[in-house]
Parts: structure tokens; C-alpha cells; sequence
């Protein structure tokens, strides 16, 4: 086993099918929460810096930075409303792949 989580982490939302802004805002604070500096327990980034502590095989703790990369829409569920686990698989491939 290599490093694991030790680089800053990028989350690359994928918003399938309607999303209100309001909805979208909720998930994205959350990813923001896990870096942040000044939150009152119980928080999200005092869960997070507990799982920091922990290791890889080359003694690096896990990052303390989760950012939010670049997000991709398909409100028009290109793969049904109802999806495997094949189907999850090719909405995260047509999404890395999309040109917009």
C-alpha cells in the first residue's frame, strides 16, 4: 500500500437529474465543512481531523484540504431514474468525458 489520501482532496460533483440551487448549496458547505478552520463541535472538520490522525504505510497523515473541482449537470438522467451500479459507472464516464 501506497499514500492514500494524503494529497489535497478534489470532490467533482456530478448533479443527476433536478437539483435545486438550495440542495446543491447544502452538499457543497458540507464538502467545504471538512476543511474548515473555525467550526464549533460537533462539525464535519472536527470528524475529519479525528480520521486525520490515522496513517498510510509511508507514515503521511490524510490531507486536512477537501476542495470542490469542477461539477457537471445532467438533469436529463441520460442513464433512466433508476440506476445499478453498471449505470452509476457510465453517468461518472460520460461525465469525465463531456466536453462542457
Amino acid at each position: 500500500m501506497g499514500p492514500v489520501l494524503t494529497a489535497n482532496i478534489t470532490v467533482y460533483p456530478i448533479w443527476y437529474g433536478i437539483w435545486k440551487k438550495s440542495q446543491k448549496r447544502i452538499i457543497r458547505d458540507f464538502i467545504s465543512s471538512f476543511s474548515a478552520l473555525d467550526s464549533k463541535p460537533p462539525s464535519v472538520a472536527g470528524w475529519w481531523k479525528t480520521v486525520r490522525i490515522y496513517t498510510d504505510q509511508t507514515g503521511a497523515n490524510i490531507s486536512r484540504n477537501v476542495h470542490i473541482g469542477a461539477e457537471k449537470n445532467d438533469r436529463l438522467y441520460s442513464h433512466e431514474n433508476s440506476l445499478t451500479q453498471l449505470s452509476v459507472q457510465s453517468v461518472i464516464k460520460s461525465a469525465v468525458t463531456a466536453t462542457t
